[in-house]
């Protein structure tokens, strides 16, 4: 079982069919797995092997969905780098996970540089815009495509840093069978499916838009994409391209309510909105749930180290009244693949309703 099986899935499925799209261009799956492949072929000419750690600096764009597949097919680590963290702590996190090769996006060429410079021994490549894909000057036009080789689904598929508040920043090894936990989790709990257009307005470097991401593949829907945020974007995104799925913070939430005091149908359009990382402050909530009745809204609550969610508060319990109402404060139910308790200062489970220790059990790493 390996991660870029879903991709192969997708192909097979749906080879006709969207997969990316960008600012009026898009390519369909199999042209991607095909990019996909002719990328890994490029990273065994460099002279890479499989478990090389490869790391991607890009922002919300197709070719950085290009490069995480790629890197996957070819059998080595996956590193999505922080684009917003210092020069200094991305060299630092490069050094610690033994990171050979970098691929990087064209808005982030003068990073990359910066960074090659201080790590002699780093291998680079900039990937191509979407808009590019297939000239005559694209390096993977001619690239022969690597056959696909599944991984051990215990074979560390990707690291993910934190942010590195509480001192440097520390790498998750997450394996193959525990991304494709999230990816599945993410499909059924949050019904991506083929009519699913997954707006990369959150950061594709953190695991809330990757597993997304992953699910999305997994439902066979497209993916739409956001270099940066805005709050008009967003709605742009829906009109023009679909977008109907989309990753927030409570601050991105307030902002997008706010510029669609006149575009409210345009909001209305949203299938699903999945908040979570920080608190969202009732009152907010409560505008949501006035403002966009028909959007189906699900809280996430998840650790790095447990690969993405482990619990979820879904659309049936963002209701005011009825049976299932009086669940809005609540992160939700654990989800199928964890266990989850609360216990005390002496390591027993509290009772309903105290506060205590989180502890969580599942296959995460």
């Amino acid at each position: 079982m390996s991660v870029h099986q879903l991709l192969v899935g997708a192909v097979q499925k749906r080879p006709n069919a969207t997969a990316v799209q960008f600012q009026g261009k898009a390519a369909t799956w199999a042209q991607l797995l095909q990019r996909v492949a002719a990328r890994a072929t490029q990273l065994k000419v460099l002279g890479l092997k499989p478990g090389d750690r490869v790391a991607v600096l890009s922002a919300n764009v197709p070719e950085c969905l290009e490069a995480h597949y790629a890197v996957l097919w070819a059998g080595m680590v996956l590193v999505p780098l922080n684009t917003r963290l210092s020069v200094a702590e991305q060299v630092y996190i490069l050094g610690h996970c033994d990171c050979v090769h970098l691929f990087f996006d064209e808005r982030n060429a003068h990073l990359a540089d910066k960074l090659a410079q201080q790590l002699r021994a780093l291998s680079t490549s900039q990937l191509t815009p979407l808009s590019q894909w297939e000239a005559e000057a694209d390096p993977l036009k001619h690239e022969a495509a690597m056959p696909f080789q599944p991984s051990d689904h215990d074979a560390t598929a990707a690291i993910f840093y934190t942010g590195g508040t509480t001192g440097r920043p520390k790498g998750v090894e997450l394996t193959h069978l525990a991304i494709l936990i999230q990816a599945m989790s993410a499909k059924d709990h949050y019904e991506l499916d083929e009519n699913t257009v997954f707006l990369h307005n959150a950061p594709m470097f953190h695991l809330a838009d990757f597993t997304v991401s992953m699910g999305t593949t997994a439902g066979l829907g497209a993916h739409s994409f956001m270099p940066e945020f805005s709050p008009d974007a967003v709605l742009d995104r829906i009109e023009d391209e679909g977008a109907s799925v989309v990753v927030m913070v409570p601050t991105m939430i307030s902002g997008v309510l706010q510029a669609a005091t006149s575009r409210r149908h345009v909001f209305a359009r949203l299938k699903k909105i999945l908040y979570g990382t920080a608190p969202i402050q009732e009152p907010l909530l409560l505008q949501l749930l006035s403002d966009a009745p028909s959007v189906g809204l699900v809280q996430i609550y998840g650790q790095s180290e447990a690969g993405g969610a482990c619990t979820a508060l879904l659309p049936d319990r963002h209701v005011l009244q009825g049976p299932l109402a009086g669940k809005i404060k609540s992160a939700g139910r654990c989800t199928p693949a964890f266990m989850l308790r609360i216990v005390d200062a002496e390591g027993k489970v509290a009772p309903t309703g105290e506060v205590g220790e989180i502890q969580l059990a599942g296959q995460a790493s």
